[in-house]
């Protein structure tokens, strides 16, 4: 079996680094097969931390959105593949969206 390696990405989405992407993934050795990754937005809210919307993906797991913001909190299975075009999709949508996921947390939990 290939041995896999992690990498790592930890991104602020603004100038007061208050907001946070957090990507994590684990490929092949010559990084063509995805085999699990996290994709999480973090918000730094009154000096604590707050998880508003992750991704994650794992083998026989299938990939799933926890929606933080969700009253009640949501874990929902998405039917896209494992794959490094689904990768840039998700982190496209959190980088686009952000704003949006961190408003609709404030409105339900502050």
């Amino acid at each position: 079996m290939d041995e896999l390696q992690e990498l790592v990405l930890d991104e602020f989405l603004d100038e007061e680094k208050l907001h946070k992407l957090i990507f994590r993934v684990k490929v092949n050795s010559d990084r063509t097969i995805v085999h699990s990754f996290v994709i999480l937005y973090a918000a730094k809210l009154n000096g604590k931390n707050h998880e508003i919307i992750k991704f994650d993906a794992k083998p026989g797991e299938g990939l799933h959105v926890h929606t933080y913001y969700s009253v009640p909190i949501e874990r929902k299975l998405l039917h896209d593949p494992l794959n490094s075009e689904t990768l840039e999709k998700l982190l496209y949508r959190v980088k686009q969206n952000w704003q949006w996921y961190y408003s609709q947390y404030k409105e339900r939990y502050l």
